[in-house]
């Protein structure tokens, strides 16, 4: 579990309006990592080890590739997908 997860236990996720991308920042958040509002509709998504930040776009400029984009940094940084 990230850290600033265990200091604030009621936060909740952020909401990103594409329903794809909305699911990796679901799938983040529940296995413990710490998502955060950024600017110009990005969510931040830091993992539990604190090795990178992952940004995830709330509208994709390519939907083709950007989702399989998205998933393969957040394999890398440790999410399991």
């Amino acid at each position: 579990m990230h850290p600033k997860r265990l200091q604030s236990p009621n936060a909740k996720r952020p909401k990103v309006s594409n329903r794809d991308m909305d699911g990796l920042v679901n799938a983040a958040w529940e296995q413990g990592w710490w998502c955060e509002r950024g600017g110009s509709n990005y969510v931040k998504c830091y993992p539990p080890n604190g090795s990178r930040m992952i940004p995830i776009q709330s509208t994709p400029s390519n939907p083709r590739r950007a989702r399989a984009n998205k998933m393969a940094a957040l394999r890398r940084a440790g999410l399991k997908i």
